[in-house]
């Protein structure tokens, strides 16, 4: 079995590198290690979905194709029940962007792995939960969003990576997830809010990863 984990920044992936049992960096961008006796291809793409596609278009001539593709990092807060640091767990997303290639109504795995995998899932941070429904995503970052009520509770977060990781996976018929941390509330504070609340956005995000992992392969035998 292998796994490919999408980040889109460096600071995202050093968290990521401490699940690994081993590793060893091929590039500047990629690594090659094992998590829970499993191969892992992680790869930082640089922010946007334009970056994240020419980055999993140039690992297709790489790397075989993996059994399911994780996309990790943080991500900005839609709906409203949500608070920072909760960990929202997807498989759907939709594009805001201007980039005519990602248009289509909603992007969905071909494969739908969370509702076998959620409830196994748990935060040891107890005023944190996990939450599953659609990330948007867009081609600029964003301080405000203009939704109506019913956007914000159908939505869950936005982000800027998501919708390369759906549609290459797509093209490719390859199951995707997308696990984020909230880090802000898209609003005017939402740089500092961001870098501030890394450090414990990618430790709930790191957490749930792995669990994800541990029981996708079980799942899988």
């Amino acid at each position: 079995m292998c796994i490919w984990i999408i980040t889109a920044t460096e600071e995202e992936s050093s968290f990521i590198k401490q699940l690994f049992s081993s590793f060893c960096k091929l590039n500047e961008n990629i690594i090659f290690g094992n998590i829970d006796n499993i191969d892992i291809i992680c790869c930082t793409t640089g922010i946007g979905a334009k970056s994240a596609l020419y980055m999993l278009t140039s690992m297709t001539c790489k790397f075989e194709s993996p059994d399911i593709i994780i996309n990790c990092g943080i991500a900005g807060q839609i709906k409203r029940s949500i608070i920072t640091h909760d960990v929202i767990i997807s498989q759907e997303c939709k594009w805001i962007g201007d980039d005519s290639i990602f248009r289509k109504d909603i992007y969905i795995s071909i494969e739908k792995v969370i509702s076998e995998t959620l409830p196994k899932i748990n935060l040891s941070r107890k005023n944190n939960v996990i939450y599953h429904g659609c990330i948007l995503c867009s081609d600029h970052f964003t301080t405000k969003i203009n939704l109506d009520f019913n956007d914000t509770e159908k939505y869950v977060c936005i982000d800027m990576e998501s919708i390369a990781i759906a549609y290459y996976a797509e093209k490719r018929k390859i199951p995707w997830v997308c696990i984020k941390s909230i880090s802000d509330n898209v609003d005017h504070n939402a740089v500092i809010d961001m870098e501030n609340n890394l450090f414990l956005c990618m430790h709930n995000t790191c957490e749930v990863l792995f669990q994800f992992i541990t029981n996708y392969r079980r799942q899988k035998g």
